[in-house]
């Protein structure tokens, strides 16, 4: 959905098989519905990169934003790390921005690897 439209009046509707959300006779943003019912699981959150473009504008969200709460555990080791530096809020916000230009699971493994490679202990010669 466009960053445009936060804090504006938009309409959901829902249809059995995807939500569509629209604003001045426009269709913004339209979405496969995904219905998990289960009573072992906890729910399931899937629309932090639909958020990215207001992140990006209001980074400070990240660190209590309900959709960053699902994500990937690579993912939220580095949002860890980034929230505890000064401006690390936008950085993770670009970082996080990178998944809509780039395959997502590549991109996913490339964090995973930046992290273990910087806790991998210095040799010294």
């Amino acid at each position: 959905m466009p960053a445009s439209f936060a804090n504006r009046p938009v309409s959901l509707r829902i249809y059995p098989k995807r939500l569509v959300v629209a604003a001045e006779g426009n269709i913004l943003y339209e979405q496969t519905r995904v219905i998990e019912r289960s009573h072992d699981k906890p729910p399931r959150t899937i629309y932090w990169r639909h958020c990215l473009a207001v992140i990006q504008r209001k980074p400070g969200a990240l660190r209590n934003g309900a959709p960053f709460l699902e994500l990937s555990l690579a993912f939220r080791r580095l949002q860890d790390q980034m929230l505890r530096r000064p401006g690390g809020d936008r950085e993770m916000a670009d970082i996080l921005a990178l998944v809509l230009h780039h395959d997502e699971q590549v991109f996913l493994r490339a964090v995973e690897l930046a992290l273990d490679a910087a806790w991998q202990p210095k040799r010294m010669c």
